[in-house]
This record gives structure tokens, C-alpha cells and sequence, in this order.
């Protein structure tokens, strides 16, 4: 099987990529090993927040994508937690955060 191609993103200036396997599919059993807990993680240094895709859980076709934002990493206080059931509203919510915390850092 071809690997599928990466999901196109829109991502505003200023985000570091750390890792980036988000592909263009839709969940389904044949396509298990795409759906994982690491698919997508940017920071933004200038707000510093941390946004991340995953789906949960790992492998199983009847999960969700979940993007979460932190303050700093993993251990900051988390600012959003996005349930999606669809590889398009994964994508839109991902945009849309990454969108959101680019411009002003989160308020206290």
C-alpha cells in the first residue's frame, strides 16, 4: 500500500512543527496504523502554547481525534480539549486553534 499523502494544513507564521503524520485518511479499519495518539504537535514561542492531535485511542477505528492546547507542554495548564469525529472537522478545529493562540498568548 502507498502511504497516503499528509493532510494539508493552513498554519500561521511563528508555529515549530514537531512532528507532523496526519494523513489524508478517514478512519476505517483498513487504515488503523494512521490513527495513532502522535499524529500532529506545534509550539508557538511567541504565545508560547502547545497544540496537539491525536486519536484516541490509538489504532481503534470507533475513536475521535483529539486536539488539546497547553500553556507551555503537556504539564501547563490546558486551554482547550476539541473531540472530533471526522478527519475534515479535525482538520478545521486544528486550523482554527492554531489560528486562535498565534495572535495573543492565552489569558490568565
Amino acid at each position: 500500500m502507498i502511504e497516503p499523502p499528509l493532510q494539508p494544513l493552513r498554519i500561521p507564521a511563528n508555529w515549530t512543527i514537531s512532528y507532523n503524520s496526519f494523513r489524508e485518511v478517514d478512519p476505517s479499519s483498513d487504515v488503523s496504523e494512521y490513527l495513532c495518539e502522535d499524529l500532529f504537535q506545534a509550539k508557538c514561542p511567541v504565545t508560547n502554547v502547545l497544540v496537539d492531535l491525536g486519536w484516541y485511542p490509538d489504532g481503534d477505528p470507533a475513536g475521535c481525534f483529539v486536539i488539546e492546547a497547553y500553556i507551555g507542554d503537556f504539564l501547563g495548564q490546558r486551554l482547550r480539549r476539541i473531540e472530533a469525529p471526522t478527519r475534515a472537522e479535525a482538520t478545521r478545529c486544528l486550523e482554527h486553534a492554531l489560528l486562535e493562540f498565534h495572535f495573543a498568548p492565552p489569558a490568565p
